[in-house]
């Protein structure tokens, strides 16, 4: 997600992105695709839209985007459902559609006969700082773990369930010493 602050404010949104998310997120790549004269996906890996991914860019954009964390969650779920397009590129810049094709013909095979084709786990989040359109401009300011957040995962439990609080209170006690929720 794209957004524009000062640096300090952007690494503490990007702090706070990674520890919304549930858990590392488990990414199945769909299939290679190209798109000439797009510079920014020129070439891509697309992953899969599942339940989690979109659940992590969810929580991305409430985190990073002031007016997404204004919306309430169920419209930017939505948003997310309809418009998001995970992927990974591999290529940037403008090329035309014979060189593209070439790549793929190469590349496509080779993605299919290794690891990446059972997916793989994306344990970090990334800032990157860009400046202006030129992608070779861009550099990495910090990067921060996303891990396993049990009371977010536990509270998901609880809605969903519809568990009322005693009960809540007795668990979390036993698995974390404390109240929570």
């Amino acid at each position: 997600k794209t957004f524009t602050a000062t640096h300090l404010e952007a690494i503490a949104r990007a702090r706070h992105a990674a520890a919304s998310i549930e858990a590392p997120v488990r990414i199945f790549p769909s299939e290679v695709s190209f798109a000439p004269d797009t510079k920014f996906r020129a070439f891509v890996l697309e992953a899969s839209p599942t339940f989690a991914l979109r659940e992590a860019c969810v929580e991305v954009r409430r985190a990073v985007d002031p007016e997404d964390a204004k919306k309430d969650r169920k419209t930017v779920e939505e948003d997310v459902t309809e418009n998001y397009k995970p992927h990974l590129s591999l290529l940037y810049g403008n090329f035309n559609e014979e060189l593209l094709k070439r790549v793929q013909d190469e590349v496509e095979p080779r993605i299919g006969a290794s690891y990446l084709a059972q997916g793989f786990k994306a344990e970090e989040l990334a800032l990157v700082m860009t400046q202006g359109d030129d992608y070779q401009c861009w550099s990495e300011v910090a990067r921060f773990p996303i891990e396993i957040n049990r009371t977010k995962m536990l509270e998901a439990i609880k809605k969903q369930a519809g568990i009322e609080d005693p009960w809540w209170r007795k668990i979390t006690r036993r698995l974390f010493g404390r109240d929570r929720g």
